[in-house]
């Protein structure tokens, strides 16, 4: 082997966009407004399905709050599929919180110590056990020395957190913490419904702001799980009872995922023309309204074309696609007629299993004229 059977093939990551698409500045101005002009002591819901943009546009958030209003507003990022296996979720938000405010110690300074506090009584009055991931040793014991320095029951922990964001404030009042929380949707029904309690108690405290990234329809079915049917439980009002201003993304327009998959192209380098026309005029079709499925057939195009041309088959351009789009958007009619000859030599009496890809390149063709 050598150098030039290596040539590099550049793909897309599933990680949240940084140009500003669809929108989303402007969704993030809106909701910054809402931030800064409303007593802090509420919750926004961004809500959208798997691959929406929601991780986006908290992200813009994020970035926003941190560079323009350093000064009067703390963003904490917080993803809570990444801390689900913890004992209780409140301590990895907690402590979160904490390291991000020793990055901020300027206008926040008051509250380090007084969190670290309220975190390792919480630890203690709990008595949880170690969680199955690896964990700081040291930590643990460090909560467990300094666990009698404040009380450890519900409401001296909360008080004492009260009082702690209350000092922080007391020069300049407009202060406020904006923790962000994304993938909620992602973890286990019993940390979904920690994570919420965790907001609910925390909202009694005033300075608080808490913005959520969420599936509405899995979150509810994950509150419904854990709670069973005994409960009779609802979880579409559950969340309601927690957010107060709901945002939901707006489907994405043809145009949008048309420009959206032309700055992905160009995200990765030179490709042949006919495959760039192709995909822009396929993929809203074959993806419907959603980024991340986007990234994900572009992928799958980019990958398969080039195994093809290495092992030999040629096949013209916009035949491969249009395997492809029928593939990727409709898997079970391909797999049903992998399986069974019969079923091609139906459709077209004198074709074989090896000439499969041209043989639905042509039926989905009919289908499909901008690729003729």
């Amino acid at each position: 082997m050598n150098r030039q059977e290596h040539k590099p093939l550049r793909l897309l990551l599933d990680v949240p966009e940084t140009e500003v698409i669809f929108g989303f500045d402007k969704y993030a101005s809106i909701l910054i407004r809402a931030i800064l002009g409303t007593d802090p002591q509420f919750t926004i819901g961004i809500f959208g399905k798997w691959g929406s943009g929601k991780t986006t546009l908290i992200r813009k958030l994020e970035a926003i709050l941190k560079s323009v209003y350093p000064e009067k507003i703390l963003p904490v990022f917080f993803d809570a599929w990444r801390y689900q296996r913890e004992e209780h979720m409140l301590l990895p938000l907690l402590d979160t919180l904490s390291e991000r405010i020793k990055q901020e110690e300027t206008h926040w300074h008051q509250l380090t110590d007084r969190v670290k506090q309220v975190s390792t009584s919480l630890f203690a009055a709990t008595t949880l056990k170690a969680p199955v991931v690896e964990i700081d040793g040291n930590k643990v014991i460090e909560r467990l020395k300094n666990a009698e320095e404040i009380k450890s029951d519900y409401f001296g922990w909360l008080s004492e957190l009260q009082k702690a964001l209350a000092d922080a404030r007391s020069s300049e009042p407009d202060r406020r913490i904006v923790i962000l929380i994304d993938d909620l949707d992602r973890c286990l029904p019993h940390k979904v419904v920690e994570v919420l309690e965790s907001i609910k108690v925390m909202l009694d405290v005033s300075g608080f702001i808490f913005v959520l990234a969420l599936d509405e329809q899995l979150v509810g079915q994950a509150i419904e799980r854990y709670y069973g049917e005994n409960y009779d439980i609802s979880g579409r009002d559950y969340i309601k009872k927690i957010v107060q201003v709901e945002f939901r993304l707006p489907p994405l327009r043809t145009v949008d995922v048309e420009n959206y998959t032309q700055i992905l192209q160009q995200k990765i380098g030179p490709i042949d023309n006919k495959v760039s026309l192709a995909l822009t005029q396929v993929v809203p079709m074959v993806v419907g309204y959603n980024p991340r499925e986007v990234k994900r057939f572009i992928n799958r195009v980019l990958f398969t074309m080039v195994v093809m041309g290495d092992v030999g088959i040629t096949v013209p351009v916009n035949h491969q696609i249009a395997f492809m789009t029928m593939e990727f958007r409709w898997p079970e009619i391909v797999r049903a007629l992998a399986r069974d000859e019969s079923i091609w030599l139906y459709v077209n009496k004198c074709e074989t299993l090896t000439s499969q890809p041209g043989l639905v390149a042509n039926i989905l063709m009919r289908k499909l004229p901008m690729l003729r």
